[in-house]
């Protein structure tokens, strides 16, 4: 997901002569699938988006997952989808664990996927595994390499300077625990061979690379995240560390403020100026575990001295203590002096999966001031949102990988991928299907909105009403062929709707309140 800051600006000066540069869009993709659903990472061609997507059974989890890859075009419509192939076949043995956790685009427009799985069902040897497909999902190589150091749990993933693939976060000892205590870093050649490799053993802590970035000379900046297992709130390591480019530790940094890296903080370092970079990061104050969250965004220089910080509550309580969960942050690739950051939080405290919650995305300039917030979900969606990652695309927007979970249900979630232009607009369009007629009256509307749907076949809708900034005002099922929706608390105003059936679009189209 990271990028290289200078390599960046190389790509959007050479946008404006090879013609990548595009109109920025927005849509909003729903697909509905069996158990839980995890979109985990993308990569962005000229004319679509791979997302790599992983599904399983949460009683089973990663014994019983399947990884595909899915293919959607630029303005939010389905083109392909295949399952990542297992190497042992579709018939291996139950107690092997194949896990895809990124993918990286590649210099020929060939696509890296990289994960692990263990050998011969083993689950304390464990596999890089770097698999090679191009951008129509068919594969072309594949290979194992050992490592002796558990389960990939947490991992991103860059090309960097040299034409390399980097692959960082945190290694597992048991298999199926979630608990990493291996800080890695990897470097691999195009065709899969390991070059390099950093593999931190914390022995009895909590440890991951969250975020890492390459620096001029060729090193590396990474931010890492460091406990006890027993959640006493101790920090116990550098939570910055540079790296040389072989991988080898040239400098640690330590930071004690308890505000800025905490027990619970996972961060995104953004690059700023030629003294300075931004950590974008969701903080658990030490002494305030699982009561207190914030978002904050924090300044240092060069030497991971701290300058400035600003921290975040929920815009739509204006309270701290409700858990907001980071999602990540990635640079705009069409303006290096701003990026983008997003978070998700549930709308109460305490009310995972069966409650409302709202994602949060945010356009930060560089210097920290905000350009814009724009919201998805919120106290009267239907269902429960949880965010997974945040990618500035080429046309100078950003695509939020995300899943939506039915109420009580955690076991049960859908693929949700929402992307904003570059102006933090959400349309709603869709031309994939014939639309369908429906009555949607008065119009305008004062206190009920009515909404008939005469071709109704059984099978429930999902209707989505947005306000002219993009903003999910109501989402809701739609069970009956005739529907009141309650529109008195509203604000006066223009406003779109969206209904959608087997994630696509059957109708959309405005309507006023006053």
């Amino acid at each position: 997901m990271k990028r290289v800051f200078f390599f960046i600006v190389c790509i959007v000066l050479l946008q404006t002569t090879i013609g990548y540069a595009q109109e920025s869009a927005s849509f909003v993709y729903i697909e509905d699938k069996p158990d839980y659903q995890r979109p985990m990472s993308m990569v962005e061609f000229e004319d679509c988006y791979i997302i790599l997507n992983s599904y399983y059974t949460m009683a089973s989890g990663d014994n019983d997952r399947h990884d595909f890859l899915l293919k959607i075009d630029k303005q939010g419509h389905k083109v392909d989808e295949k399952t990542v192939e297992n190497p042992y076949g579709d018939n291996a043995n139950p107690n092997i664990i194949f896990v895809c956790r990124q993918i990286v685009k590649l210099p020929d427009n060939n696509i890296a996927i990289l994960g692990a799985i263990n050998r011969e069902g083993d689950p304390t040897i464990y596999d890089f595994y770097y698999a090679i497909y191009d951008n129509s999902l068919n594969k072309i190589s594949e290979r194992f390499i050992y490592k002796p150091y558990g389960e990939l749990v947490q991992a991103n993933a860059f090309l960097n300077s040299k034409g390399r693939v980097v692959l960082y976060g945190g290694l597992s000892p048991d298999s199926g625990s979630g608990i990493y205590n291996h800080c890695f870093i990897a470097e691999f050649s195009l065709d899969g061979e390991l070059l390099n490799l950093y593999a931190n053993d914390y022995q009895n802590l909590i440890g991951v690379i969250w975020d890492m970035v390459e620096e001029e000379d060729g090193s590396y900046l990474a931010v890492q995240h460091n406990v006890m297992p027993n959640n006493d709130g101790v920090l116990q390591n550098a939570p910055f560390c540079r790296f040389n480019s072989d991988l080898s530790i040239k400098q640690p940094y330590c930071i004690v403020d308890p505000d800025i890296i905490s027990m619970a903080s996972y961060g995104d370092i953004i690059p700023a100026t030629d003294t300075s970079f931004i950590l974008a990061s969701r903080v658990t104050p030490l002494l305030q575990r699982q009561t207190r969250f914030f978002f904050s965004i924090a300044a240092f220089d060069t030497a991971c001295q701290l300058i400035d910080s600003t921290h975040y509550s929920d815009p739509s309580t204006g309270a701290v203590n409700y858990p907001s969960y980071w999602q990540c942050a990635d640079i705009d690739k069409t303006n290096p002096n701003a990026f983008f950051a997003s978070y998700f939080s549930p709308m109460q405290a305490n009310t995972f999966y069966n409650g409302p919650s709202t994602i949060f995305t945010y356009k930060f300039n560089t210097d920290g001031t905000e350009q814009w917030l724009r919201t998805y979900g919120g106290a009267d969606s239907a269902a429960y949102f949880q965010g997974c990652a945040t990618y500035a695309t080429q046309d100078g927007g950003v695509l939020l990988l995300n899943t939506r979970h039915a109420f009580y249900s955690g076991e049960d979630s859908d693929v949700l991928i929402v992307k904003y232009d570059k102006d933090g607009a959400l349309s709603i369009e869709d031309t994939d299907i014939e639309p369908q007629k429906i009555n949607c009256y008065p119009n305008p509307a004062t206190s009920e909105l009515h909404i008939d749907i005469p071709m109704h076949n059984g099978k429930p809708y999902l209707l989505q009403v947005y306000d002219i900034c993009g903003k999910l005002i109501k989402e809701t099922t739609l069970y009956n062929a005739n529907n009141t929706i309650d529109v008195s608390q509203w604000s006066s105003g223009v406003y779109t709707y969206s209904l959608q059936q087997a994630h696509k679009s059957t109708a959309h189209g405005k309507w006023i309140k006053r």
